[in-house]
């Protein structure tokens, strides 16, 4: 999360940092990852988000 508050975009954001991108709860963020069509990978017990796919999943379920 510190890489995005000075303006660096990782990779892969965490749900926490997921949150903090889109602006809304960590909650919310979880029920994202939940779709079916969400671009999140498991890896062990943590939910990760490709900063690539979020944004193609973005355009296509047209939520701008």
């Amino acid at each position: 999360m510190e890489n995005i508050e000075r303006g660096l975009e990782p990779i892969v954001y965490t749900i926490e940092e997921l949150a903090a991108v889109l602006k809304i709860g960590k909650s919310k963020a979880y029920e994202l990852s939940d779709l079916r069509d969400f671009p999140v990978k498991k890896v062990g017990r943590r939910k990760l988000v490709s900063r690539v796919g979020l944004e193609k999943w973005l355009l296509e379920n047209n939520t701008f």
